[in-house]
């Protein structure tokens, strides 16, 4: 990494400074609503020959049908291509849309953390699609991650016991949103180690007939009721030398720490303030110092740090500056 070094006045006296890493601009709370990357539907069957990975639904609960009548939902999103590794989920929400009930009565579906990678192949029921489709090449079925090659440990999917968030469906045609904190947390997780991100499974009622919700898929025709992810976060603030705001971290804005130092309140990097915690102090001499040097925005410009140098010649060069400083307010 390049280093730059520098002399600068301050009250009486000179003092030179090494000057290390790049320094970026602080982030802002953001949200982003992704759509799902894959989903298919469990169909109860023995012999796990049934899927529909390319059709219009997905079920979740029980259908009219003594035997085989269950169903669940399998649904994963891209997370790590759309949202910064380091961001702090605050919020999710994952919506869908019901466009059919096997009953007239509200019922819950939950959501599960899947354990295991799955498969969309591209089998297709016809109708209503509740009665699925044989399964094509590496679609998940009642047995199968991948037909027909690699099973589930468990027939009817592999999820975690505990529910990531439930929702009371109701039996009319509508959108219906899961939000928690346990969501959110998984959402969390799956950022942070992407290699376990292998989204829910929905369950529903599976207790009695009559119980199953249809919903639009991915692939639905109406593009307003496919399934979507709404994700609400921040990224962790970030020191910001640029007091002048002119793009560059220079003598100007040393200029602007110097003459505001001691200064409390409400303040901000225009004031020196360049770390953010309502003084401008050493702290902010050790920012600046960080950023000397580094264009910030524009071609060429390193917008991306978040590291703090190790103590260097230059930290403990810091105390003479202060003290000269104070020695000239004085």
């Amino acid at each position: 990494m390049q280093s730059h070094s520098a002399t600068y006045r301050i009250g009486y006296g000179y003092i030179v400074i090494a000057l290390f890493l790049p320094a970026s601009l602080p982030a802002l709370g953001e949200q982003i609503t992704l759509d799902a990357i894959k989903d298919n539907m469990l169909i109860e069957d023995s012999t796990g020959s049934l899927s529909n990975g390319a059709g219009d639904f997905f079920f979740a609960g029980h259908t009219g049908q003594f035997d085989n009548g269950i169903r669940r939902g399998l649904i994963a999103f891209d997370l790590a291509r759309n949202i910064p590794e380091n961001a702090i989920i605050e919020e999710v929400s994952l919506d869908l849309f019901v466009t059919r009930s096997a009953g007239s009565s509200a019922r819950d579906v939950s959501l599960h953390r899947v354990l295991n990678d799955w498969g969309e192949g591209d089998s297709d029921a016809s109708r209503g699609e509740g009665s699925g489709a044989p399964a094509a090449p590496g679609d998940a079925t009642w047995l199968h991650r991948f037909h027909d090659t690699d099973p589930w440990l468990t027939p009817g999917g592999d999820f975690s016991t505990l529910i990531s968030a439930t929702q009371s469906v109701p039996g009319t045609a509508g959108a219906v949103s899961w939000s928690s904190p346990e969501l959110a947390n998984d959402v969390q997780v799956f950022l942070s180690n992407p290699q376990e991100n292998f989204g829910w499974i929905l369950i529903g009622d599976e207790s009695t007939l009559r119980t199953a919700f249809q919903f639009a898929s991915r692939t639905n025709p109406n593009a307003s009721r496919r399934p979507t992810l709404t994700i609400d976060f921040t990224l962790p603030t970030i020191d910001d030398p640029d007091a002048n705001g002119d793009g560059n971290v220079d003598g100007f804005d040393f200029a602007i720490w110097q003459s505001n130092f001691g200064r409390t309140g409400d303040l901000s990097p225009a004031d020196g303030d360049f770390d953010h915690d309502g003084d401008v102090d050493s702290d902010d001499l050790a920012v600046w110092q960080s950023g000397f040097g580094i264009k910030i925005g524009g071609p060429g410009a390193l917008n991306n740090f978040s590291s703090i140098p190790e103590p260097t010649t230059a930290t403990l060069l810091l105390p003479l500056a202060i003290a000269t400083l104070r020695r000239r307010k004085g």
